[in-house]
């Protein structure tokens, strides 16, 4: 009874005992619950009255646990099933109720403060034993329905469905209703509360694993799809409330994930038995195999230690997962897995080969259970399993998630922050074993990620992710501050966190390298972290690395005092370093360098070398406070200061010579070398070693880098620091491995080893390389104030004793320690030392090779060529088999001798000598030779020394001595240049320009000026009787002549040409050349002659020597040379001498090309065309109208035949050798208003504009290979007046080349038309020809486009030139038919004159369109795949029916052959739907389709639809099809009678055939009327004029039974609708009217335009204007219809664009979205504007943040045609 004293007494009861009174309490509940009555709604409110007076103070675990008691008295056992299950419903309701009644008021509060942040120490432990109690009910119930429940209830009769609600139930998974609906108990707010506590809870180990067990029973209603979906969302909702101080997701048994997986298998069914042999294979459903292995990383997550361990060494699938998450990258493979192509290459190919093994495997056991059942053979097309099932092999190779599956990784990972989870764990440290396997080298961006999104203190993660994080985002986070400012807050506000935690990580790691009592393990691991990357292939990770390095090596803000001091102290190291480096101002650089050598021969205890090191730091200290302290500052100064150096010094160093064999950056090379200079000199023997060899790699193997930053930097900085500190490491090197007695190299690792002896007994071991980049570093001279250079070399090239010699370690043989090119090499260098080791023990084949060779020194080469002569003296035919090319060695030579190398003269002559004289080899006569040369030499030399000519007597003995004792004029040559340069003070220290220029006004050189007066003396004929033996002696010795030119010309250079110099060599010039002329001695390929053009040209090629200069036409005379021997390329006296008279002789060759009278013969013509190259290539620049009215014009040469034959010549040479400002003048010139275009010839113009489009200099440097969707860049922009000139060029030539076809001739200008088709061609050819070249100038620019198209348009309105213009015009229409927007129909021809012309841009879409539409299949995505392209294709049968009727033979060849099929099969394969379509496309192109042009072709086409009528008329369903063809052949028996009647009497049988089945349509019996009772007098108009159909959008069937007449004249008739009808439905659908109204319309209006689509074209208006109407189903109606209409009437669409686009920009979000949504369809049905309203759709999407990527890449997808 409802007394007040019996909830005292429960009161009581409860106080005495808690639990006892629960469970006895809950037993009554339970025995009410059996009644017959329903008592569960009382019941709940008894419950809570009792625990509201109780002032909730009971045990409701234990009262929740009397509830799931077992009862097995029989008033519960002999309950109906009806009763069990309401009795098991009303005890889950009442456990979760009292679970609910659980959440107390202070709960509540305590709840509340914990999730605001504001709780206390009691409060949150409240909360916490709260979740604990609430997890501990639904493990009991759990536990009650999985024990109790199947004990106490007949499993098998419990509803379907029950069993799985009461699990619902009370886990809180189920709706609200379900736990307050009944009595409406609480307010829709207390609801929302007391539900969210009861939920979030943390899951039990044993509720997780009953879950699954339940699911994997058999006996229990539950199957694992929903066993496994319901631990999956327990799971989601405990990880999303998990806290660091309650686990909310904690599993000790591992058996938890061989239940999640085995809840994924696939078991067949039990009545199919399999064969005894047959082993099924383990699959897996692939739905549940993915939703498991996502359930168990979320496990995994938050118990690293047992779950996570285990499924990270032995299921690869989960660590694949577990890796994605990590990293934040969800490609597969992850990149910390496979982060090579190849790598990447090899799982993908082991993933094919699975999924095929897999493939096979499933077909096979499915063909056994259909063998067991259906007994059909399972192939893979008809097979049910293989897309729904998977291999089970969680501990095989991992496989590529599908990407649902990823993109719920994703969000997973964003809303529970999985990586992070995984990476705090330390043990097992899943972060560190990744960052371990993908080593420190390569970046790894998902690290700078996870600091950047972690909570937790930096202290927790590794020290690699927080210098990952600072090299990644540090430039990023700065940028970010400044890029945001018009951001929204949410960006400014993560950039700031950014930078914040950005300053916080820079501090720690700056604390941490510069605090003495920072562990060393975490020193070492910052900064090995950076300095490995500084070795990765990657330039962008080595810049990283830098940056880093910069910022953790630079001082923390707190030692600011400290960083002062140290800049101080550089400074005054800098101003120190300048003092000492001045060096002294009395001594030469020689002087220098002879002090540099004194101090080399010094020891090294002397002070100097103390001086000399100190200068290479303050040096270093300068240099880097000029240049290179901001960017390598951190490495030679800041690096060096840290506390922790000396433990570091070593691994810097090794890190620094991997960065050596990988970097590119020339100043990252010097400064890393520097640093090893510093810093590496005290290593072991061993390291030095190493080094030694990576530096020596680094010279022989990369002589690209090395030689740009030795070579081209020669005087740089970088250059000096590279040079000494390589100097200073090999130098240490060489001490310490000559006085160690250590073994340096391993004895598996000697070939390449060598020991190395020295005179005074010292030896060493070292690798080859090692000595050959000693060598090459030598041999790039010694740098200025520097010893070690020195002391290097005399170790290797002694000035006293001999050389070291080498053996070979593992023969003991001698070892060759300069091979040829490092021989040459040293020839090729400036060190005497070096140049003498090269040229010892040279072998005659190395002679005559070094010989060969370029870039030696006249002095090095001079001894090189008085080695061979020796050679040659010696033995003649040593030189006989090495000498392959003798002419070619003898113009070797010659070269030689003209860069002033002297010798050789032995072997030129018997290199040039026809027969090759025999010497004698006896030995005796070779030495007396050699040895009465070597006198005679010494005696020379002693002559040349004792007697110095003075006077012009003693000048003339000395040069004859020159020429008649040329065996010894090397030492002679020396004596000469000795005596001009002593004497005349042209010397390195005779001082500077400005005191020669003073001394020159007294002296005026005499000496020089006395050598000169001899040699004119000499060659002067009234001077000296001996004049032309002299002459003829220059002549024949023409080596020594040369050397005596040149050194002539280099003193002359010295005297700053002064006024007698000059005048003594003009009189000598002239001399010479008139002495020549008058011996007639040859002149062809002398080097002679050479010289001395060289001489004129580099005497008379400055201003002050104008006065000086000799008169080129004197000079030509003189010397007796034609025209074309004076302009050769050696040779440019005459273009360079005198400019006035060579414009002259220009000037004069032009007229006479121009004048009628000069050009009798082409012989006469060739020579002057030459001439007139050679004096000037730049053919029109010096008087650009006459010379281009010779290149262009229509009458030069006064019209003869080949007059004007050398125009094509001289058109090749201005286009290919002039230059491009030359090019462009003359274009404009072209082109220009003021030409009198009459006068130029257009086949000329045209042929010259064309070719400067395809100069190949142009085209220099590009890219060979392009892509087919690239286009041709343009680099010549003509204005509108220009394209116009260019036209009427066009215009002219075709105007003329008509005219004379038309007349059967030539014209003269169709032979200069070189480049077009032949003269024989078409006019229509060279039409297309001259098009290309216009619209390779047009290009893009739509502003000339539309000024040819209106000049065309005049030229027709004026009659001029109409058939070439209209033909002009037709041609660019085919060539770009957007262009119709600015023509008119009148302008072209008609559409059937299309097809004979020539290509067209839009043939390319028409055929791919065509061939979509005929490749058809009997798959939905042929369904859409035909639509789209039906719908492109009658946008263009709309817009431009000419062009589409030019594929009419290709429709017709894809129409033929397919009617063969059985009705079934036709329409299957969907050829009825390609039909149908195609016939809609036939009637958009009537009435150019019936033209006789394509009589044929149309005629194949109709064969193919009456193919369609004879075999399938019997078919309901073909009907459509049928009615619609028979309305097309009344149209064209309407538009041609005579010829219809024919094609219809040939087809007679196919329509009477037709008509047995179809005897209600009025027009095929019309039709049959006419091939029965044919009147070919009868007017075919008179006839009833049959009407029109949809447009065969309706495709669906004609239903069953007979097609009923008037269903037929429905879809046939084309209704004309009157204002009457349409009145009081315009008035409707008004502006003002009601919108109930016009929602009526509009629905009759779609349902009436289903089959009849004409109604809409008068409801344009309205349908219009309710595009952007605020009601959405308004809207979405009005949409539709435009759609139906434009698909029906595409040339329409340009009268919805305006309103389509202010809908699409409309500040209303569904209007927006209504437009948006129909984007692909009315872009593709107005594609001529398609850009506009693309661009429109982007910034839409763009500034409204609205989602638009699947609309606009939809609607690229069918512009592209990709479908």
């Amino acid at each position: 009874t409802r007394n007040p004293n019996n909830m005292a007494l429960l009161n009581v009861l409860f106080q005495y005992d808690s639990q006892a009174a629960a469970k006895h309490l809950a037993s009554v509940f339970q025995y009410l619950l059996c009644s017959k009555d329903q008592y569960l709604r009382a019941l709940r409110v008894l419950m809570r009255e009792i625990i509201r007076s109780l002032r909730y103070d009971v045990d409701f675990q234990a009262l929740c646990l009397g509830l799931m008691q077992e009862r097995t008295e029989a008033v519960f056992r002999d309950l109906e099933p009806a009763s069990k299950d309401r009795l098991m419903s009303s005890l889950a309701d009442l456990i979760s109720l009292v679970a609910l009644l659980s959440i107390t008021p202070a709960v509540r509060e305590a709840a509340s403060a914990f999730a605001h942040g504001r709780a206390d120490k009691k409060e949150i432990e409240l909360t916490r034993q709260f979740r604990q109690q609430m997890s501990r009910i639904q493990r009991d119930a759990i536990w009650w329905l999985h024990m109790v429940v199947t004990n106490m209830f007949n499993m098998s009769t419990i509803e379907s469905g029950l069993y799985r609600a009461c699990i619902v139930k009370v886990l809180f998974l189920d709706l609200p209703e379900s736990y307050f609906g009944k009595d409406n108990w609480l307010q829709d707010t207390e609801r929302s509360v007391l539900l969210r506590l009861a939920s979030e809870v943390p899951v039990e180990e044993d509720t997780l694993m009953r879950i699954l067990v339940i699911g994997l029973s058999k006996e229990l209603p539950l199957t694992p799809h929903d066993a496994l979906e319901i631990a999956e969302t327990v799971v989601k909702r405990a990880a999303a409330l998990s806290h660091e101080d309650l686990s909310m997701v904690q599993v000790e048994r591992l058996h938890l994930m061989d239940a999640i997986l085995n809840l994924c298998a696939y078991h067949h069914p039990d009545n199919i038995k399999l064969p005894s042999s047959y082993s099924p294979p383990h699959l897996a459903i692939t739905n549940l195999y993915w939703r498991g292995w996502v359930l168990l990383l979320i496990v995994a997550a938050y118990n690293p230690e047992n779950i996570g361990r285990t499924g990270w060494k032995h299921y690869p699938q989960l660590n694949v997962i577990m890796e994605m998450v990590m990293t934040n990258n969800f490609s597969y493979p992850p990149p910390t897995i496979a982060s090579s192509p190849q790598d990447i290459e090899s799982i993908r190919v082991k993933e094919i080969q699975l999924i095929e093994l897999e493939k096979q495997r499933i077909i096979e056991f499915e063909n056994y259970l259909a063998a067991a059942s259906t007994r059909v053979v399972i192939t893979e097309g008809n097979s049910h399993l293989l897309m729904q099932l998977m291999a089970m092999d969680p501990t095989g190779l991992a496989r590529r998630p599908p990407l649902y599956v990823l993109e719920q990784l994703k969000e997973l990972n964003t809303k529970f922050k999985l990586g992070q989870v995984l990476c705090r764990s330390r043990n097992p440290d899943f972060l560190m074993e990744i960052v371990q396997r993908q080593g420190t080298s390569k970046s790894m961006p998902w690290l700078a990620d996870l600091v950047l999104s972690s909570e937790c203190s930096l202290d927790v993660l590794p020290v690699q992710c927080l210098c990952e994080f600072l090299i990644h985002d540090k430039q990023s986070s700065i940028t970010l501050d400044t890029d945001s400012k018009d951001g929204d807050k949410t960006e400014k506000a993560r950039s700031k966190q950014k930078l914040v935690k950005q300053e916080q990580l820079l501090t720690r790691l700056q604390s941490l390298l510069h605090d003495p009592n920072s562990k060393d393990q975490m020193v070492l691991e910052v900064l090995m972290y950076f300095l490995q990357r500084l070795s990765s292939a990657d330039y962008h990770t080595r810049q990283q690395a830098i940056k880093g390095l910069c910022l953790v090596l630079s001082r923390p803000s707190g030692s600011l005092e400290v960083s002062v001091t140290t800049v101080s102290t550089t400074n005054s190291i800098d101003s120190q370093s300048e003092t000492t480096l001045t060096p002294p101002t009395n001594h030469s650089p020689v002087e220098a360098m002879e002090v540099d050598e004194s101090q080399a021969d010094k020891p090294e205890s002397d002070t100097g070398a103390g001086i000399r090191e100190s200068t290479v730091t303050t040096i270093n200290g300068r240099i880097l406070a000029d240049s290179l302290r901001q960017s390598y500052g951190w490495l030679l100064e800041e690096l060096p200061l840290l506390p922790k150096f000396d433990l570091v010094q070593l691994q810097t160093c090794k890190a620094l010579r991997k960065a050596l064999e990988h970097e590119t950056y020339p100043t990252a090379i010097v400064v890393y070398s520097v640093f090893l200079s510093q810093h590496c000199l005290n290593h072991p023997i061993q390291e030095l070693s190493d080094i030694v060899q990576d530096i020596a790699e680094l010279i022989i193997n990369r002589p690209t880098i090395t030689g740009h930053i030795l070579m081209k930097c020669k005087r740089s900085v970088e250059c000096y620091l590279l040079v000494e500190a390589w100097l200073k490491i090999l130098l240490c090197y060489m001490r310490e491995i000559m006085n160690s007695e250590d073994e340096v190299y391993s004895w598996s690792d000697t070939q390449d080893q060598v020991f190395v002896r020295w005179p005074n007994s010292l030896t060493a071991t070292m690798h080859i390389l090692v000595i050959h980049a000693i060598v090459v570093l030598l041999t790039q001279g010694p740098p200025e104030r520097h010893s070690d250079f020195y002391k290097l070399l005399h170790i290797w090239f002694p000035r006293k004793g001999e050389p070291p010699s080498a053996f070979l370690l593992d023969t003991s043989e001698e070892a060759l320690l300069f091979p040829d090119w490092l021989k040459l090499r040293m020839i090729k260098s400036n060190v005497p030392e070096l140049v003498e080791a090269g040229m010892q023990d040279l072998e005659p084949g190395q002679l005559v090779l070094f010989v060969q060779s370029f870039g030696i020194p006249p002095t090095s080469m001079s001894k090189l060529l008085c080695c061979l002569d020796m050679m040659l003296e010696v033995d003649s035919g040593l030189l006989e088999p090495l000498v392959h090319d003798k002419l070619l060695l003898s113009q070797l030579i010659e070269v030689h001798w003209q860069h002033g190398a002297i010798g050789g003269n032995k072997v030129h002559d018997w290199l040039t000598q026809n027969n090759s004289q025999s010497e004698t080899t006896d030995v005796e006569t070779t030495a007396v030779t050699r040895t009465r040369c070597e006198s005679e030499t010494i005696a020379v030399v002693d002559r040349a020394e004792t007697v110095t000519p003075s006077t012009a007597g003693e000048w003339k003995q000395f040069i004859l001595q020159l020429f008649t004792d040329t065996s010894h004029n090397v030492s002679l040559f020396n004596d000469m240049h000795r005596y001009l340069t002593s004497e005349s003070g042209t010397g390195e220290e005779s001082g500077t320009g400005e005191e020669l220029g003073s001394e020159g006004d007294q002296s005026d050189d005499s000496v020089l000026c006395t050598c000169l007066s001899a040699v004119s003396s000499l060659v002067d004929p009234s001077s000296s009787e001996n004049s032309t033996e002299f002459i003829r002696t220059l002549y024949k010795h023409q080596q020594t002549t040369s050397a005596l030119v040149n050194l002539i010309l280099q003193h002359t250079k010295n005297t700053c040409r002064r006024s007698t110099t000059l005048a003594l060599v003009n009189r000598i010039l002239t001399q010479i050349s008139s002495r020549l002329k008058q011996l007639n001695l040859p002149l062809n390929n002398s080097v002679f002659l050479t010289q001395l053009n060289h001489l004129a040209a580099k005497l008379y090629n400055k201003p002050d020597s104008v006065a000086a200069r000799v008169p080129g036409q004197s000079i030509a005379s003189k010397l007796g040379m034609k025209i074309d021997g004076v302009f050769t390329k050696k040779s440019k006296v005459l273009s360079t001498v005198n400019v006035d008279e060579v414009s002259g002789y220009r000037e004069s060759i032009l007229k006479s090309l121009l004048e009628e009278t000069t050009l009798t013969t082409s012989k006469s013509v060739g020579p002057l065309v030459d001439t007139f190259e050679k004096l000037h290539p730049e053919l029109t620049i010096s008087n650009p109208s006459p010379q281009n009215m010779l290149l262009f014009s229509t009458t030069a040469g006064g019209g003869r035949p080949g007059s004007n034959s050398f125009r094509s010549y001289l058109l090749s040479l201005l286009i290919h050798h002039t230059h491009w400002d030359t090019l462009y003048s003359t274009i404009t010139w072209l082109l220009s208003d003021s030409l009198t275009h009459e006068r130029v010839s257009p086949g000329v113009t045209l042929d010259f504009l064309w070719a400067c489009l395809h100069i190949p200099k142009i085209w220099q440097g590009r890219q060979l290979k392009t892509r087919n969707c690239d286009t041709m860049k343009h680099f010549i922009r003509l204005s509108s007046n220009q394209i116009v000139h260019l036209l009427n060029y066009i215009i002219r030539e075709l105007g003329e080349r008509s005219r004379d076809q038309a007349e059967g001739s030539r014209g003269e200008d169709k032979k200069e038309l070189n480049l077009a088709p032949s003269s024989g061609s078409a006019v229509n050819d060279v039409c297309e020809f001259r098009m290309s070249i216009m619209m390779s100038y047009i290009a893009d620019d739509k502003r000339l486009m539309k000024a040819v198209i209106e000049n065309l348009q005049t030229n027709i309105s004026n009659e001029r030139e109409t058939s070439v213009c209209s033909m002009l015009l037709l041609m660019i229409y085919l060539k770009s038919p957007e262009t119709l927007q600015w023509m008119s129909r009148s302008d072209l021809r008609d559409d059937t004159t299309l097809s004979s012309e020539g290509q067209s841009n839009v043939d390319i879409i028409t055929h791919r369109l065509l061939v979509t539409m005929a490749t058809t299949d009997n798959t939905r995505e042929c369904d859409e795949k035909l639509a789209d392209a039906n719908l492109a294709l009658r946008k263009m049968a709309s817009l431009h029916p000419g062009l589409l009727l030019r594929q009419l033979p290709m429709m017709a060849t894809l129409m033929s052959g397919r009617a063969q099929f059985r009705l079934q099969e036709f329409k299957v394969r969907r050829h009825f739907l390609f039909y149908t379509y195609m016939l809609g496309v036939f009637e958009l192109l009537q009435p150019g389709l019936y033209h006789h042009r394509y009589s044929h072709t149309f005629d194949e086409i109709l064969a193919s639809y009456f193919d369609v009528l004879k075999n399938y008329s019997h078919g309901k369903s073909i009907a459509v099809l049928i009615v619609k063809f028979v309305h097309f052949l009344n149209q064209f028996h309407c538009h041609d009678a005579v010829r219809c009647n024919t094609i219809l009497q040939r087809h007679s049988s196919a329509l009477t055939y037709a008509s047995h089945y179809l005897v209600d349509l009025v027009p095929l019996q019309y039709l049959i009327s006419f091939v029965t009772n044919r009147d070919p007098t009868r007017d075919p108009n008179s006839s009833s004029d049959p009407m029109d159909m949809d447009d065969g959008t309706n495709q669906g069937g004609m239903g069953t039974g007979r097609v009923s007449p008037s269903f037929m004249m429905a879809g046939l008739i084309k209704q004309t609708w009157t204002n009457a009808q349409l009145a009081p439905f315009r008035v409707k659908i008004g502006k003002d009217s009601p919108m109930e109204d016009v929602l009526r319309v509009l629905e009759d209006l779609d349902d009436t335009s289903k089959k009849k689509v004409d109604i809409l074209e008068y409801f344009e208006r309205d349908l219009n204007r309710l595009l952007g109407d605020p009601n959405s189903r308004c809207r979405q109606l009005a949409a539709n219809l435009v759609i139906r209409h434009l698909r029906h009437n595409p040339e329409r669409a340009s009268e919805f664009l305006a309103t389509y686009l202010r809908s699409l920009s409309s500040a209303e979000p569904g209007v927006r979205t209504t437009a948006l949504k129909h984007l692909p369809d009315f872009t593709q049905l107005c594609q001529e504007h398609a850009i506009l309203i693309l661009h429109t759709a982007f910034s839409v999407s763009i500034t409204t943040r609205l989602d638009a990527t699947q609309q606009i890449s939809d609607t690229l997808q069918l512009l592209n045609l990709e479908i």
